[in-house]
C-alpha cells in the first residue's frame, strides 16, 4: 500500500508539473505549433499521467499484483498507480489553487 501512495504521489506531481507549471508553459505553446498529439497530452494531466506511470512503474520495477505474466503485472500496477496518482492530482491541485501565491521581488526592489 505504501509503495502505491508513493509511486502515485510521484506521478501526480510529475503530470501536474509538466501539465500546469509555468516553467513548461513555452514547451506546451511550442508544441501547439508543431505536434498536435503531444500538445493534448501536455494540456492533460490524466493523459499524462498514464505515460508518467508507465515510466515510473517501468523504472523502479515495482509490481504491486503478481500473476503468472510479467505484462499483465505492469499494466495492473500501471492501471493502478494511474488511477491512484489521478486523485492525488486532483487534490493537490485544488490544494494549489486556494494557495496565496507570494510576490515576486523585482530588481528595483533589491
Amino acid at each position: 500500500m505504501l509503495r502505491l501512495l508513493i509511486l502515485s504521489l510521484s506521478v501526480a506531481v510529475i503530470a501536474l508539473t509538466l501539465t500546469r507549471a509555468q516553467i513548461f508553459r513555452p514547451l506546451r505553446y511550442w508544441l501547439d505549433d508543431h505536434n498536435e498529439w503531444l500538445a493534448d497530452l501536455f494540456y492533460c494531466p490524466y493523459c499524462m499521467s498514464h505515460w508518467a506511470s508507465l515510466v515510473v512503474v517501468s523504472l523502479s520495477g515495482v509490481r504491486l499484483i503478481k500473476t503468472s505474466h510479467w505484462v499483465m503485472d505492469l499494466v495492473l500496477t500501471v492501471l493502478s498507480v494511474t488511477g491512484t496518482a489521478t486523485f492525488l492530482a486532483g487534490i493537490i491541485w485544488k490544494v494549489l489553487q486556494f494557495a496565496p501565491i507570494p510576490k515576486t521581488e523585482t530588481k528595483e526592489g533589491l
